[in-house]
């Protein structure tokens, strides 16, 4: 922090959180340590030079509750996005999901993530395909990239991607196509916002090197540790953006879906667990195939050149 790479404040830009007192508290505290250690760890991976801007919310937003509860925890997701713009941030990465909710969708909360030349990213879940009706927010919004997640494998010619079982992909029949999407991807989902729009590595069996050393509750440092998800890609996307730097014709996915050709691999094999069986109609939203698909999006970077 002392060399200014790291910046930690409250999600409204004052004080970081307090640490919790209350014994159950700690053990949110400890717990959310990791997914932080682990959002951190992979945006400065992708981009070693970028300064990180850490936004605390309170630790009861990462517990569901009733709706007036999820309703303020997401508004407070907005406020955080706010602060990062009025910080300076390039890009923005969110590894938490929410269950839909038209209220904030459509209202102040949702409209808080629209941010016209900073890149707003959402992790698209670790549930498999979540159905045809209803996506997690805040990856189901059409400004929000949803990053999807892979399987990455050592091969004998280099590295090979598939779809990780867990990468989350769905419709959101609330709300219209991602901004930028062709027609054929929210085609299936019947001119819905489809996801994910693109992906990076995300299984935990094949997952990333995290040092963590937070442990209010249990006194047991984990240190190095394996962690997985789409809370590792989406971040590590998010890094590639503020990396890459061509952030003033960005609004949500539309550049992800614009790159030249070549600058993200396609991932064409593998599907996602689906808590039902895809109908024919829905197999893009749950298998690898040629070009976009849910768990996927339009592949893995390939370098800087779609950033």
């Amino acid at each position: 922090m002392e060399s200014g790479c790291l910046k930690v404040a409250g999600f409204d830009g004052g004080a970081p959180q307090a640490p919790s007192t209350d014994p159950n508290l700690k053990l949110g505290d400890e717990e959310v340590a990791v997914e932080t250690a682990l959002d951190m760890d992979m945006a400065s991976a992708a981009c070693p030079g970028c300064k990180l801007v850490e936004l605390q919310l309170p630790i009861l937003d990462a517990f569901f509750g009733d709706q007036a509860h999820l309703d303020a925890a997401m508004a407070d997701f907005g406020t955080a996005v706010n602060t990062a713009a009025k910080l300076g941030a390039s890009s923005v990465s969110m590894s938490y999901q929410y269950p839909s909710d038209k209220t904030v969708e459509f209202g102040q909360a949702g409209r808080d993530l629209f941010h016209p030349g900073m890149a707003v990213l959402a992790s698209s879940g670790d549930g498999g395909y979540e159905g045809d009706q209803h996506g997690g927010w805040p990856s189901n919004l059409p400004w929000v990239v949803s990053v999807g997640g892979t399987s990455l494998f050592q091969t004998a010619d280099g590295y090979t991607n598939t779809v990780w079982s867990g990468a989350g992909s769905g419709c959101e029949t609330d709300l219209p196509g991602a901004i930028g999407a062709p027609a054929s991807v929210s085609a299936v989902c019947g001119g819905h916002r489809a996801s994910s729009d693109v992906s990076a590595v995300a299984d935990p069996a094949t997952g990333v090197a995290v040092y963590d050393t937070y442990a209010p509750f249990t006194g047991q440092p984990l240190n190095w540790i394996t962690v997985g998800g789409t809370s590792a890609s989406s971040p590590f996307i998010a890094g590639l953006y503020a990396r890459g730097g061509h952030l003033s014709q960005v609004m949500g996915p539309n550049t992800m879906y614009t790159a030249p050709a070549g600058a993200f691999t396609d991932v064409t094999f593998g599907q996602n667990a689906p808590i039902r069986s895809c109908t024919p109609a829905e197999i893009a939203l749950c298998n690898a195939r040629a070009g976009w698909d849910g768990p996927t999006g339009v592949g893995v970077p390939n370098g800087l050149a779609g950033f």
